[in-house]
């Protein structure tokens, strides 16, 4: 171990004390010997900054790192300049209590911020909605509650919000967005206007007054994938690389069973039922239901977890980023995967959701009924399906019968030569 350490940048300073295990933890995150060696080339200059400061390693928290990453970035480093870059050691320290823990997130300040605080666990605990839905429902109402002076300690109580309230901030809302987007906010505004009235603190029901949006009923898809443009995104995967045969696992997945980006990234190890062939999955509203795993995806998967999953990965996720840290990979790290594939294949952009629907019409292009569709992409009405799994207009073209000859009509002939 010394022999390594004296090949990269000595820690003079605060965090000296530190290198050696500084160096296990980089190597228990995954890092290669290069990686770690530039890790330490930060850390050591970190420390020199701490030192000239009078600060010891126990003066270190995320405002401090901040603080350095910014001169670091004006002093024209070509590299490591963002805080994440230091979130390890930050961690590590923490975790061994040679700096303060994180800071509790502080209690709401406002009466506002706590009726949001109290909107938001309403949304996750009774709608079930994720992270990035919840966020967006407070950002509107919290959009909506400031336009209409229900904001920060001196704001009006909510009680006071009038049916011209409602409706003058989503016509003004409607004349900066598209259509599409007004709607999205007129649906999160009624659902906050019916949270506040279920708790009686509106003696209206609001949310009967949001009007509904005008939008053309066009919605539109994602490009069609041919079989063949499906079939060579597969042969696009490189299967000699731990990181190809992690991609190909994901876009057969994608491909036979119609999954989201973030359903295939939330999987973990526990989520394959090996002996019956089920795929357990975490869809949207905190749904989890049973899918049979078929033949191609599951050896997929167990190919990459003989050969090409980490040794060391940080959690039991079933797919893990191919560099360190170790960790799970992400939603983007499943498109960033299907689009390593297309530009193999040669066939430009592609994106997760098209591999969405193409299954959605292979199912239907192989018979099978919408409500039967419906239930393999886990959707609540066949509305939602017919979406997907639009009608093939060429395919029932045979099936109409020939337009019929206009019939004869005396006296209706033309005259020689007229055409």
């Amino acid at each position: 171990m010394h022999s390594k350490l004296r090949r990269r940048p000595a820690l003079a300073g605060p965090l000296e004390p530190y290198a050696a295990e500084f160096d296990k933890e980089l190597a228990r995150l995954g890092y290669t010997a290069a990686g770690i060696r530039r890790k330490f080339e930060v850390a050591s200059h970190l420390s020199r900054w701490l030192g000239e400061r009078g600060m010891t390693a126990g003066d270190l928290d995320a405002e401090a790192i901040g603080e350095f990453v910014a001169e670091r970035r004006a002093a024209g480093y070509p590299s490591q300049l963002t805080g994440r870059s230091l979130t390890w050691m930050l961690d590590y320290l923490r975790g061994i209590r040679a700096v303060r823990p994180a800071a509790a997130s502080p209690e709401p300040a406002t009466v506002t911020e706590h009726l949001l605080e109290r909107f938001g666990v309403f949304l996750t605990a009774e709608r079930g909605l994720a992270s990035k839905t919840r966020r967006a429902h407070l950002n509107e109402a919290r959009r909506f509650l400031a336009a209409c002076g229900i904001t920060g300690e001196a704001g009006l109580p909510v009680g006071i919000l009038t049916a011209p309230d409602v409706t003058a901030w989503l016509a003004g809302m409607a004349r900066i967005q598209a259509p599409g987007t007004t709607q999205n906010t007129a649906s999160m505004l009624r659902t906050f206007l019916t949270w506040l009235y279920s708790e009686g603190l509106i003696t209206v029901p609001l949310a009967t007054v949001v009007p509904g949006a005008y939008s053309r009923k066009r919605i539109r898809m994602p490009g069609p994938l041919t079989r063949a443009e499906a079939a060579a995104l597969v042969d696009g995967c490189d299967r000699t690389t731990g990181m190809g045969l992690r991609d190909y696992a994901i876009v057969v997945m994608l491909k036979r069973m119609g999954l989201r980006a973030g359903e295939v990234a939330a999987l973990t190890l526990q989520d394959v039922a090996w002996r019956p062939g089920i795929l357990i999955v975490a869809g949207k509203g905190g749904r989890r239901d049973q899918l049979p795993l078929p033949v191609d995806a599951g050896e997929a998967i167990i190919a990459y977890l003989q050969v090409g999953r980490p040794a060391g990965a940080l959690d039991r996720k079933l797919f893990i980023r191919s560099v360190a840290p170790h960790h799970g990979l992400s939603a983007d790290g499943v498109g960033h995967a299907v689009a390593r594939a297309a530009r193999r294949a040669g066939l430009g952009r592609v994106s997760p959701h098209q591999l969405r629907y193409f299954a959605a019409t292979a199912m239907q292009a192989a018979g099978a009924p919408l409500a039967e569709i419906g239930q393999v992409l886990r959707h609540e009405d066949d509305l939602t399906t017919s979406v997907y799994a639009k009608v093939d207009v060429a395919a029932l073209r045979p099936l109409a019968a020939p337009w019929p000859a206009p019939p004869s009509m005396p006296g209706l002939e033309l005259p020689a030569g007229a055409a």
